[in-house]
């Protein structure tokens, strides 16, 4: 029966099922398996255990499937909330650190998973989302990034990933439009200062970075997360953002602020900045020269206290738009296309 049916008929019926559904509706026959295959790995992705790992890995071997494969999503399982950014409360404690037996496995099977991002000649999208809580032995600050005896499992995952994307980057850098890089540990190495790295950057209209650091021991340690901000990011990330539309920053030490360094830095067709906990350089009135160098930017989302209250200059807003001075904390400030007045 389903042969009879017009192909336009049957991707309206497989139209409306989950990708789990779909997925099982390729084993019914040929047909089926080949209007379905296309929409139930749009999107691919793994977490942090071997079995899952392995799953991604071998999904991405499968030519018959790779071809069709447009984001590839990481996700820890101890990540919780929209973004990730909250520890779950429902998972085992193993989550908050490897198990010593099968930590090795996993990095090995993830790096060699992202390694095959080269094979996906439709990829768009990347979004990795990592583990929202991280803690380090200071007395291996000075040995990074090979660290003994403590819980860096997920920084070392962290860099594992990173360096198999990188080693893609030739491959994919010219079709990448998408990057979420989520609880990112801050952390320089020279990793970042490549130009494969680079290359991830350039061809990108979307990037979303948000960084987790150890709230305890964080003032112990402080020079890492600065250096990650003023170099890995000023020097080794924004200067090649050529296309971006949407950049969105987030620093999660709220009481240790930054300034991020936006003097000479154009990006002809940015639309929408978000800043978490990150300024411009109010000396030298570096957010107004900013705007007004950006005739395309229409929004702009700022978080920059702890006390959780966007806040936006009023000479930024339009006296028709003063109402927006007012709205919750979630609600971003407009300009309505219109330059800020002088």
């Amino acid at each position: 029966m389903a042969r009879a049916l017009p192909t336009e008929v049957l991707k309206m019926i497989l139209g409306g099922l989950s990708v789990d559904e779909l997925r099982r509706v390729r084993a019914v026959n040929t047909t089926f398996c080949a209007i379905a295959t296309p929409a139930a790995f749009r999107s691919v992705g793994a977490t942090n255990t071997k079995e899952s790992a392995q799953s991604l890995e071998n999904v991405l071997s499968t030519k018959g499937i790779a071809r069709y494969v447009q984001e590839v999503v990481y996700r820890d399982e101890g990540a919780d909330g929209k973004d990730g950014m909250e520890l779950n409360p429902w998972m085992p404690d193993r989550v908050t650190k490897f198990d010593i037996d099968h930590g090795d496995a996993v990095q090995k099977h993830l790096a060699k998973a992202f390694s095959l991002l080269a094979e996906l000649p439709s990829l768009t999208a990347l979004r990795l989302i990592f583990h929202p809580k991280f803690e380090q032995n200071l007395d291996s600050c000075d040995s990074f990034p090979y660290r003994e005896g403590n819980s860096n499992d997920h920084l070392l995952l962290q860099l594992a990933v990173l360096g198999a994307i990188v080693g893609a980057s030739d491959a994919i850098g010219s079709r990448l439009r998408s990057l979420s890089m989520l609880n990112f540990i801050p952390m320089h190495t020279t990793l970042y200062t490549t130009d494969a790295f680079h290359a991830l950057f350039i061809h990108l209209t979307h990037l979303y970075v948000s960084t987790v650091s150890d709230q305890v021991r964080f003032s112990q340690d402080q020079r890492s997360w600065f250096q990650f901000w003023r170099h890995t990011i000023r020097e080794n990330v924004l200067p090649y953002l050529k296309s971006v539309t949407s950049l969105k920053l987030y620093n999660d030490q709220r009481w240790y602020t930054n300034q991020v360094d936006f003097s000479n830095l154009t990006f002809p067709h940015l639309k929408y900045l978000a800043l978490g906990y990150l300024y411009f350089n109010e000396d030298v009135d570096e957010e107004d020269v900013f705007v007004k160098r950006h005739a395309k930017l229409e929004w702009v989302d700022k978080k920059t206290g702890p006390d959780e209250v966007n806040w936006i200059r009023r000479s930024h807003v339009d006296e028709a738009d003063t109402s927006a001075l007012e709205v919750p904390p979630s609600t971003l400030m407009r300009w309505a296309g219109r330059p800020a007045p002088s």
